[in-house]
């Protein structure tokens, strides 16, 4: 889908992370520093179900707007990139068009566990789009056993994140399988990942993350990370007969 600028001072920030799309994005920013503009308002719209590289691209261009001296305005935030934002420490140091918005109140939980009481089990190997359409079963899941929005949101972000994590970091074979359980309670729910591949533990491994200096130091890693990091209540990890990974993570609700 191409990037589009909507009126003059209006540029979308694309939903790809990677090809076309995004050299695009970053060539209409260029364009528009190169431009006497002196405002630019950026049309988060299809950022609904953003990841930590789609967070990467609207951070970088926004500090390249702000080193030129371009005040920037970010609207049609939705719930769940605001999330985000929040998580990463960035939505203060952002100006959003907070026009008609409400504070959501603390969401209630009321776990169904009927026929849920072994929770899912899910294989699949380490491309993209398997991990994208487990995702998506994964998401289904939550919905069958009645979580809110924004839990259903946060576990499903937490799932793409670590998968894509194994994916590019852990030198996982591409005949290899990484085995993904969840098993809800009426106070939490527990994810598993077990998979092949080189040792790393996430939590010791926790890269410096500052929002300030991480666009301008050219850091592309530790984003997600840090979304897995603080989404989550618990994180264990542990390396099995030096074969084996098996990384467990706890959201609580009670």
């Amino acid at each position: 889908m191409p990037v589009e600028i909507i009126k003059e001072n209006t540029l979308i920030v694309p939903s790809e992370i990677i090809g076309k799309a995004v050299e695009r994005f970053y060539e209409r920013v260029d364009n528009y520093i190169k431009g006497s503009g002196r405002e630019v308002v950026l049309d988060c719209s299809r950022l609904d179900h953003a990841t930590s590289s789609n967070i990467y691209i609207l951070w970088r261009s926004i500090l390249r707007f702000r080193e030129a001296r371009i005040e920037t305005l970010l609207v049609k935030v939705s719930s769940n990139l605001e999330r985000i934002l929040k998580v990463l420490d960035l939505y203060e140091l952002m100006v959003i068009d907070r026009t008609g918005e409400k504070t959501a109140p603390a969401p209630k939980v009321a776990v169904n566990l009927d026929g849920a009481d072994h929770g899912i089990i899910l294989e699949f190997k380490p491309d993209d789009g398997a991990i994208v359409k487990r995702r998506h079963e994964f998401r289904g899941f939550l919905k069958k056993i009645n979580l809110p929005e924004i839990l259903i949101f946060e576990l499903e972000t937490v799932f793409y994140e670590v998968a894509s994590n194994i994916r590019q970091h852990s030198h996982i074979g591409k005949e290899n399988a990484i085995r993904f359980s969840a098993t809800p309670s009426s106070e939490k729910i527990r994810m598993e990942f077990v998979y092949p591949g080189i040792k790393f533990d996430p939590k010791k491994n926790l890269p410096d993350f500052h929002p300030e200096t991480a666009i301008k130091s050219q850091q592309k890693r530790g984003y997600g990370l840090m979304l897995i990091n603080r989404m989550m209540d618990n994180l264990k990890y542990e390396h099995r007969d030096n074969t084996v990974n098996v990384l467990t993570l706890e959201k609580k609700w009670r």
